[in-house]
């Protein structure tokens, strides 16, 4: 299927650029935003992933502040924050995949203690929070809106699921939106040998991109 060399000298050549744009991508101004069309979309900042339990990471967790910070602009701005915390039922089919976590009304499915209070929560059964009814209720409650700023975890799954799946949403209704992403808002976990976390988080980023979410490094005042 592949030539390992001629694959992987091309690889080399497309990865080298994208780290070169990845690098010196320009931050959102908040005043550019329209508050009444925009919602703040953090996904996962769990304690299971990010505080404890069979797939904690380090990565998750350093986001906190990055997040929090994000947070604050948005709460000033009275721009609405959204978040989605995986919350899943005994019968659930992904722990054939991954190993149990954030199991339903657990502390592992709680929202971590730094962002508790200061959005509406949405728990979520599967890796695409879009999918979920109270969400999609609570989307078609706010009509007008169609901007998405996008923080959270796992870059190349959670994340990745959710932004495809809000932009293919409006697109099917002819509608436009802007699905953004802060790349130092959003991670992916490190499993040597298993799921390189640099790669798979360069990986989520470019496939997103090639999609047309915007990627911005952050967002400033």
């Amino acid at each position: 299927m592949f030539n390992k060399g001629d694959f992987l000298g091309l690889a080399n050549q497309v990865l080298s650029k994208q780290v070169d744009v990845l690098n010196n991508l320009g931050a959102l101004s908040a005043g550019d935003l329209d508050q009444s069309k925009t919602a703040l979309v953090v996904i996962d900042m769990v304690n299971g992933f990010a505080k404890e339990g069979a797939l904690y990471s380090p990565r998750i967790e350093g986001l906190i502040p990055e997040i929090g910070r994000v947070m604050q602009i948005c709460l000033d701005r009275r721009i609405p924050i959204v978040a989605f915390a995986d919350s899943h039922t005994p019968e659930s089919p992904e722990f054939k995949r991954y190993p149990i976590h954030c199991g339903y009304n657990s502390k592992e499915s709680e929202i971590v203690d730094e962002f508790r209070g200061l959005c509406r929560v949405f728990p979520k059964n599967s890796i695409n929070g879009y999918l979920e009814e109270e969400f999609r209720e609570w989307l078609n409650a706010h009509p007008d809106l169609n901007t998405f700023i996008v923080v959270g975890d796992c870059t190349d799954i959670c994340i990745s699921s959710f932004v495809l799946t809000a932009q293919a949403d409006f697109d099917g209704r002819n509608r436009d939106s802007s699905v953004i992403v802060l790349t130092q808002g959003v991670e992916t976990f490190d499993i040597p040998e298993v799921h390189d976390g640099d790669v798979y988080q360069m990986l989520g980023l470019m496939y997103m991109s090639s999609n047309g979410v915007r990627l911005v490094s952050t967002l400033v005042e």
